[in-house]
C-alpha cells in the first residue's frame, strides 16, 4: 500500500569548524548524533528509485579551535538522502509528574501487565497525520522557522554565567553578528560565509562520473561577512554544521511552476574547503539539473545552511500595565534605579545562505568544463510534470503531479491548512495575543498570530494511488508503488486570504494577506492586529464550527490551466497535532489451556513465554526460542517423571503440551493538552510483524462519550477477538476518529496569551463628593468628617477632604476578562472609610458596588 513521503528530507549536516573524533581501525565514521527532538524514521517498503550508493561522508574539517563551546545544533543525517521515508512526529517528552488516573467503567478482565519502564510516547495511529514535523523544519525550511520562534519567545531564562555556548547579541540570529565567550566577553566569534571556490581561471564545480553513475559536485571557501570584515580578523569561527541543498524550479506547461530541492549526501572540509557532491539517481535526474544550471528561467540557487548553538537573550517582560490614560500622570520622586539581569537560554538556529553567483547558472559557452562529458538524453518537453486528478469522498477532485525524473513519484497537494500545536512541552496551539499602547479601552490593539500546517488524507492518497497506477501505466516503472511527496511550489506561486473582522471584503469573503508566509510545505505564518472589540469577535470564532471568521485559501498558481484553491479554517476544535500520550505493556499469558499450572519441578509455559516475549522484545530470538522450547520440555519431563513414579508399568499417554494464546497489551491514553480530550469512538488493531489481528478493547466503556480531562489518563486493555496463538510481540494501532479536544476557553487563553505582554490595562475614575460632607454637625462637633479614603479592591486608594473634593485615579482591569467577556470586566468595588475629628475612623466592612463606572460619588451614608 502506498504511503505518504517527506518532499524534502532533513539533508545531511556536517561538522564544519570541530575535528570528530577519529573512528577506531577498521570502522567507518560514525554520523553525526541529533542533540534535538527528532521524529522516527521508517523506510518505505519499495522506494520509487534505488539511488546510486554513495562514498561515506567525509567528516574532514579544518583544526579545532581552542576554545570550549557548546555542541552545535547536529540535525538528523542520512548516509543518503532518504527521500521516500515516511516521518511520523516526533513523541511528545516522557511526563515527570504523576498523572490523574480516570477509572472508565469496566466492561472485561485484564491480565496481568509485564513489568516494564512505561515511556509515554504517540499514539500509534491506523491513518497518522499526514503533516509536517514541526522540530524538523528548522533543517529544511529556516526562513519559515523564524517565524514560530518569534511567535510566543520563552520568558525564562538564566543569567549570562550559567551560560556554555557564545553569547548572541540578538534574538534573531544571523551571520552578520559576533558572537561572545559567555565568561570571556572580549573573545568574540563569527558565523562564516561560504563561496564558490576557484583556481582563478575556473569555479571548483562540475559534473563527475564514476563506477557509481553521475554526481555533482562543488567546493566552497569559507570567510566572514563582509560587515565583519575587520571585527573578523580577531575573532574565532564558532563551532556550526552545514548542510549543502540546490534549488531549482520545475516546469508545469511550459512555466515554472513547483521547485525541486536536492541535498547533497555527502559533505566534508579537506584542507580548509567545503566539498560537497550530490549523487544523481538517475539520467533524467542528471538532465534536469543540467537545463537548471544553464537557463536562468529555473531560478536555480545554490544553499548552504549552517546550524548553530547559542546563547539568545531572553525578551524581558512588561512591568507596567498597558497605559490608558486621559492625562498626564503627577510627577513621583524618583527611585533609585535596578537594573534588570540580562537572562539567556541556549537554542539552536538555522542560518540559510544562498551562494553567488545568483541564479547559481553558467553560461555552456563560458564555463564548458562544468558540463563536460554530459550528453542530454532528455528534452524540455520530457522533463515536465504531468498532471493527474483524482476526484475524492470531499466532492473535489485533486491534483496530482508526476516527476519525470522519478516518474513513480507523485506531488500532491493538502487537502486543507489547519492551525497546530507544539510538538512538545504544553502542546499548546501555535498561536500567540499581545497588547499595545492605546488611548482608550476601545482603541486598545491586540496582535494575533498564529501558525496553520498543510494537513493531507492518508486515506485520500492510498486510494489515489491505485487510480493513478492506471492512469498513469504507461510511464510507471514496472512493479513500482506510487511513492506520495507534497508539491514544493515557489513563494511568489502561492498567495494567502482570509476573513477577519473588519477585513476588506470589497472583492470576496476573503481578504489578501500579502505579508503572510505562505508555503506548501511548510504552512502559513501571519499576524492581526485588531482594536481589542474585534478581536473578542475573532477569538469567539475560533470556538464556532460556522463563522466565516478566521476561513480564508490558499491560491497556487501553477499555469493557466493548474490554478488551485485550498481551504483554511483556524478551529480549536480541529487543530492538527497531538492531545493524547500513549504507553503499553504485553500482557502476560494466561493459564494451560486444562487449567492446570506447570509443576514446582521444571519451567512453567507461562514463565517461558514470559521470558520469551522480553528476548523477542529485545531483539534476542534465538534466546526466545530457547525459552519456550524449554518450557515445553520441562513440562513434559515433569508429568513424565509423576506418571512414572504412580505406576512404572502402566502406559500413560504422553500429556498435550498447552499452547499460550495472545493476551494482547494493557493500554493507557493519557491528556497532554490544555483542554478536555473526549473520545467517543475508539478501535484498535493489533499488529504482529506483516499480521493485523481484529481486536477488541476492554475496560472502557463508551456507551456514553468518555470525557479525559488535563494531565488524566485511562487504562484498558486490548485484546485479540478471536483467539491467536501466541507469538512475536504485539502492538496497537488506533483509529482516533472518534476523539476530538474540547477547547477550555479559558486555558486556551492562559495558553497563547505572550508572557511578555501584560494582563491590565488602566482606566481614569473620577472620585468626588460634596462640600456638606465635610460640614460640621450644630449638635456634634466631635462627629465632624475630615477626610474620606476610598479603597479600591485593586489596591489603589483616593483621599478627599475639604480642600479637595475630587480627584482622578487609575484603576486596573484585566483584559483576559474583557476578552472572555466575563460578567465584571471593566468593573470595580470599594471600601469607605471616614475619618472623623476626634480620629474615629468607619470603615465598611463590606465591598460596595459604584452606580457609574466612571464617576463615583462618595456619601456619608
Amino acid at each position: 500500500m502506498a504511503q505518504p513521503a517527506t518532499r524534502v528530507a532533513v539533508p545531511v549536516f556536517v561538522p564544519a569548524a570541530k575535528v570528530p573524533a577519529a573512528p577506531a581501525k577498521g570502522k567507518q565514521p560514525a554520523p553525526v548524533t541529533p542533540s534535538l527532538a527528532k521524529p522516527w524514521i521508517a523506510p518505505v517498503i519499495k522506494p520509487a528509485v534505488t539511488p546510486a550508493k554513495p562514498a561515506t561522508p567525509v567528516h574532514t574539517t579544518a583544526p579545532a579551535a581552542s576554545h570550549p563551546q557548546a555542541t552545535p545544533a547536529k540535525p538528523p543525517v542520512f548516509a543518503t538522502t532518504p527521500a521516500h521515508t515516511v516521518v511520523i512526529p516526533p513523541p511528545p517528552p516522557r511526563l515527570q509528574t504523576p498523572a490523574k488516573p480516570v477509572t472508565p467503567a469496566a466492561t472485561g478482565t485484564a491480565a496481568a501487565p509485564a513489568k516494564t519502564p512505561v515511556v509515554m510516547t504517540a499514539v500509534p495511529q491506523l491513518h497518522p497525520q499526514t503533516t509536517p514535523a514541526i522540530n524538523n523544519l528548522r533543517f529544511i525550511d529556516p526562513h519559515f522557522v523564524n517565524n514560530i520562534i518569534n511567535l510566543r519567545p520563552a520568558a525564562a531564562g538564566e543569567p549570562r554565567d550559567k551560560m556554555k555556548a557564545p553569547i548572541a547579541p540578538a534574538f534573531d540570529v544571523t551571520d552578520e553578528m559576533l558572537f561572545e565567550d559567555p565568561a570571556q566577553p572580549a573573545k568574540k566569534y563569527y558565523l562564516p560565509r561560504y563561496a564558490l571556490a576557484s583556481d582563478h581561471e575556473h569555479y571548483q564545480v562540475s559534473f563527475k562520473h564514476d563506477n557509481s553513475g553521475w554526481s555533482f559536485v562543488v567546493r566552497l571557501t569559507k570567510s566572514a561577512a563582509p560587515s565583519l570584515a575587520t571585527a573578523a580578523a580577531s575573532a574565532q569561527e564558532i563551532d556550526h554544521h552545514v548542510a549543502v541543498l540546490a534549488r531549482y524550479s520545475q516546469m508545469i506547461g511550459n512555466q515554472a511552476g513547483a521547485q525541486e530541492e536536492l541535498a547533497f549526501q555527502e559533505v566534508g572540509i579537506k584542507d580548509g574547503v567545503l566539498e560537497a557532491k550530490l549523487r544523481l539517481t538517475s539520467l533524467q535526474q542528471r538532465d534536469s539539473l543540467y537545463q537548471a544550471l544553464r537557463d536562468r528561467t529555473f531560478a536555480t540557487a545554490l544553499l548552504v545552511r549552517r546550524a548553530i548553538t547559542v546563547a539568545v537573550p531572553v525578551p524581558q517582560a512588561v512591568a507596567m500595565p498597558i497605559g490608558i490614560l486621559a492625562r498626564i500622570p503627577q510627577p513621583q520622586p524618583p527611585q533609585p534605579s535596578q537594573p534588570a539581569v540580562p537572562l539567556y537560554r541556549q537554542a539552536d538556529r538555522v542560518v540559510e545562505q544562498a551562494v553567488d553567483p545568483r541564479p547559481f547558472v553558467f553560461s555552456p559557452d563560458l564555463h564548458s568544463y562544468i558540463f563536460k562529458g554530459v550528453t542530454p538524453a532528455s528534452t524540455g518537453e520530457t522533463l515536465q510534470l504531468t498532471r493527474y486528478q483524482v476526484p475524492w469522498t470531499d466532492g473535489r477532485s485533486h491534483t496530482y503531479y508526476q516527476d519525470p525524473a522519478r516518474p513513480a513519484v507523485m506531488y500532491y497537494m493538502p487537502d486543507s491548512f489547519k492551525v497546530t500545536r507544539r510538538p512538545d512541552g504544553a502542546h499548546e496551539p501555535l498561536m500567540s495575543v499581545r497588547f499595545g499602547q492605546a488611548a482608550s479601552v476601545d482603541d486598545l490593539q491586540a496582535t494575533f498570530s498564529f501558525v496553520g500546517v498543510p494537513y493531507a488524507s492518508p486515506q485520500r492518497l492510498q486510494d489515489a494511488a491505485q487510480k493513478l497506477k492506471t492512469k498513469a501505466k504507461d510511464s510507471l516503472p514496472k512493479d513500482a508503488d506510487i511513492q506520495f511527496e507534497p508539491l514544493l511550489s515557489a513563494p511568489e506561486k502561492t498567495h494567502f486570504k482570509m476573513a477577519y473582522p473588519g477585513c476588506d471584503s470589497s472583492k470576496g469573503p476573503f481578504e489578501l494577506r500579502d505579508k503572510a508566509a505562505v508555503d506548501l510545505r511548510s504552512g502559513i505564518s501571519d499576524s492581526l492586529t485588531l482594536a481589542v472589540p474585534k478581536f473578542q469577535s475573532l477569538y469567539d470564532a475560533l470556538f464556532s464550527s460556522s463563522s466565516v471568521v478566521l476561513t480564508g485559501a490558499v491560491d497556487v498558481d501553477l499555469g493557466a490551466d493548474a490554478g488551485e484553491e485550498i481551504p483554511f479554517a483556524a478551529r480549536l476544535g480541529d487543530l492538527a497535532g497531538d492531545v493524547l500520550a500513549y504507553s503499553e505493556q504485553p500482557l502476560t499469558p494466561g493459564a494451560s489451556a486444562d487449567g492446570s499450572s506447570a509443576g514446582q519441578d521444571g519451567p512453567s509455559m507461562t514463565d517461558s513465554v514470559t521470558s520469551a516475549i522480553g528476548d523477542a522484545i529485545t531483539g534476542d530470538v534465538k534466546g526466545a526460542v530457547t525459552d519456550i522450547l524449554g518450557g515445553v520440555a520441562g513440562k513434559l519431563l515433569h508429568h513424565a517423571k509423576k506418571d512414572k513414579d504412580k505406576d512404572k508399568d502402566k502406559k500413560k499417554k504422553k500429556p498435550a503440551a498447552s499452547v499460550p494464546m495472545e493476551q494482547g497489551v494493557q493500554a493507557t491514553l493519557q491528556n497532554i493538552i490544555e483542554s478536555p480530550v473526549e473520545i467517543s469512538s475508539l478501535t484498535a488493531t493489533l499488529v504482529r510483524d506483516q499480521e493485523r489481528l481484529a481486536a477488541v478493547i476492554d475496560g472502557l466503556d463508551l456507551s456514553q462519550p468518555v470525557q479525559v480531562g488535563p494531565g488524566e489518563q485511562i487504562t484498558f486493555t486490548v485484546r485479540p477477538a478471536d483467539q491467536v496463538t501466541a507469538g512475536a510481540p504485539v502492538h496497537v494501532e488506533y483509529d482516533l476518529s472518534g476523539v476530538r479536544a474540547a477547547p477550555d476557553r479559558d486555558a486556551i487563553w492562559k495558553e497563547i496569551l505572550d508572557p511578555n505582554t501584560t494582563d491590565s490595562y488602566l482606566t481614569t475614575i473620577t472620585v468626588k463628593t460634596t462640600a456638606s460632607t465635610f460640614a460640621a454637625p450644630k449638635d456634634d462637633a466631635d462627629s465632624q468628617v475630615v477626610s474620606v479614603v476610598v479603597d479600591f479592591e485593586s489596591g489603589v486608594s483616593a483621599e478627599l477632604n475639604s480642600g479637595k473634593l475630587e480627584t482622578k485615579i487609575d484603576l486596573p482591569h484585566s483584559v483576559s476578562d474583557y476578552v472572555l467577556r466575563k460578567p465584571d470586566a471593566g468593573a470595580y468595588r470599594y471600601k469607605r472609610t471616614l475619618v472623623r475629628t476626634n480620629g474615629e475612623q468607619v470603615r465598611d466592612s463590606d465591598w460596595r458596588a459604584p452606580e457609574t463606572t466612571t464617576v463615583l460619588y462618595v456619601t456619608t451614608r
